[in-house]
């Protein structure tokens, strides 16, 4: 279990192990960022051999934000590595999902303001040591915000991130695909629906055969047109 605990004066990232047994607590850790301010979870993940990654984001002394991921051994919780990462512009970074892969490499995204706007931003860290083995952040473009909402990972450690991108007018889906070695772009998808329509992703999902399901909700003004006159109906 991951969340939140106060501090005394902040809120700090708090992970505890259970035994499946029992439910007697195993281990628990606290992390608090470097400038002593609040940390929070977004998610966490295990590896094959039981070690839990979590990430979240913590507030620095200037008031902006950074993506902190934390690595903890399965057997006693201890801290194998903890890695931060500050985007280009240094301000708003946030992380919203993490995946383990196969060879416990830990992948993380979430987003960064750059520029006025937000570019969804994708991270891999190796499972030994969270060196990043690469590095990588998707623009729609001029005037867009992007946010990711989720991340899958298939069975060869390709990356799925999907989420939203914001033009003023419309939040369309977005999707993409990355390669497990290098992050290079495989492919990126758009959904737009109804022209006018918000929409958010919540879920990605990868079947064995490596298709992508992607859901989340999408306002879209014809079909609540169409329910009230349907409810006048009955």
């Amino acid at each position: 279990m991951a969340g939140v605990a106060f501090s005394g004066k902040n809120v700090d990232f708090k992970t505890i192990k259970y035994a499946g047994t029992d439910g007697a607590v195993m281990w628990e850790r606290t992390f608090n960022g470097a400038d002593d301010r609040d940390d929070s979870v977004a998610a966490l993940a295990i590896d094959s051999s039981g070690n839990v990654v979590v990430t979240g984001t913590s507030v620095t002394a200037s008031g902006t934000r950074d993506i902190s991921t934390v690595k903890y051994a399965a057997s006693d919780g201890t801290t194998v590595w903890q890695r931060t990462y500050a985007g280009p512009s240094n301000a708003e970074d946030r992380a919203t999902s993490v995946a383990v892969d196969a060879a416990g490499d830990a992948v993380v995204t979430g987003y960064s303001f750059v520029g006025g706007g937000a570019t969804l931003i994708t991270l891999k860290y190796a499972a030994a040591d969270g060196a990043t083995s690469w590095e990588k952040a998707f623009s729609g473009g001029a005037g867009q915000t992007a946010k990711s909402g989720a991340l899958a990972l298939d069975a060869s450690g390709n990356a799925i991130v999907a989420g939203a991108l914001h033009d003023g007018a419309t939040t369309r889906y977005r999707t993409i695909k990355y390669a497990a070695a290098d992050g290079t772009q495989m492919w990126n998808r758009e959904f737009a629906g109804t022209a006018g329509a918000a929409s958010e992703v919540s879920a990605a999902a990868i079947d064995l055969t490596g298709n992508v399901v992607v859901a989340g909700a999408g306002a879209q003004q014809d079909q609540h047109h169409l329910g009230s006159r349907q409810v006048r109906r009955r």
